[in-house]
């Protein structure tokens, strides 16, 4: 982690609680795979094997795994599909290398980053939904 990252990070993690009680983040109740007016993410592991949880509908639904990898995603990125039936994006945001290993907060936050950046690149597309990420597999100091 540079200093920079480490200093947005530490930002990030100050201002997190009053930006979950905003009007930027909105928990809504339902199938995920119904929201046709929002591009999806999700978070994977760079392998991109998708075998567990929401990940396999994601894997079952949306197909294209070896397009994913042809994008050489990395921790802390993106990989992205286009959905042309529902005119979106699917993002998979890469918060581990293997799939077996532990993701970390850092890396979750850098992929929501990259994310936003593309969806600002492609203003069309800027409401996203995701499920909610209450795993215990989340760490706030990365794993080795």
């Amino acid at each position: 982690m540079t200093d920079n990252e480490s200093a947005q990070f530490k930002k990030f993690e100050d201002n997190w609680k009053p930006i979950q009680h905003s009007n930027i983040i909105k928990e809504v109740k339902g199938d995920l795979f119904e929201q046709n007016n929002y591009s999806l993410a999700h978070c994977v592991a760079a392998d991109l094997r998708m075998e567990q949880g929401i990940a396999v509908d994601f894997k079952n639904k949306f197909k294209n795994v070896k397009y994913l990898l042809d994008q050489n995603p990395k921790p802390g990125g993106i990989a992205t599909l286009f959905d042309d039936k529902n005119n979106r994006f699917i993002y998979y945001l890469i918060t581990k290398e293997k799939s077996n290993k532990k993701p970390t907060y850092f890396t979750l936050w850098k992929a929501l980053n990259k994310m936003k950046t593309h969806a600002k690149e492609n203003y069309k597309y800027r409401n996203s939904c995701m499920p909610a990420t209450k795993s215990k597999r989340h760490r706030k100091e990365p794993q080795n």
